[in-house]
C-alpha cells in the first residue's frame, strides 16, 4: 500500500510539472533569405477635421503638421480633410448661429495639391467671416 501510495504521488507531480503553458511574444516569418518580416497589423489615418471658433486660429493653422499625419499611408489610401468655423455663442436672444465648413478628399499621393486647396479655401473662409462681423 505505501509503495502503491507513493507511485501515485510521483506520477501526479510527473503529470502536473511536464505541463507547459506556450506563449508566443512576436511571430516573425522566416524564409531562405536573409530578409525577416514581422506579422505587424498596419494603420491609416483615413480622415482629419478641424473646428475651432476663434478667427486668429483658422488663419495661423499648420497645414505641414496636420497633413504629416497622412505621410505613413499608402499613397493610393482615400483621404478627407475638413474645416469648420463656429461663431461663438453669444448673449443675444436669437436663435441663430454662423458656422462654415469645408472638406477637401483626394489621395496620399496628392497631399500637397490637397494643402494648397485647403489653404485657399481656408482664406475664402476667413474673407466670410470678417464678412460676417461687419
Amino acid at each position: 500500500m505505501k509503495t502503491l501510495f507513493t507511485l501515485t504521488c510521483l506520477l501526479m507531480s510527473v503529470i502536473t510539472f511536464a505541463q507547459k503553458e506556450q506563449v508566443t511574444l512576436k511571430e516573425m516569418e522566416y524564409n531562405d533569405s536573409v530578409e525577416v518580416k514581422e506579422s505587424k497589423p498596419s494603420s491609416q489615418a483615413t480622415g482629419l477635421s478641424v473646428s475651432t471658433d476663434d478667427l486668429k486660429e483658422l488663419r495661423n493653422l499648420d497645414w505641414d503638421l496636420m497633413l504629416s499625419a497622412f505621410e505613413s499611408n499608402d499613397p493610393d489610401q482615400e483621404i478627407e480633410v475638413s474645416v469648420e468655423f463656429k461663431e461663438k455663442g453669444t448673449k443675444s436672444k436669437t436663435k441663430t448661429s454662423k458656422a462654415i465648413s469645408v472638406a477637401v478628399t483626394g489621395k496620399t499621393a496628392e497631399l500637397d495639391t490637397l494643402k494648397k486647396r485647403l489653404q485657399k479655401l481656408t482664406a475664402k473662409m476667413v474673407v466670410s467671416v470678417e464678412k460676417w462681423n461687419k
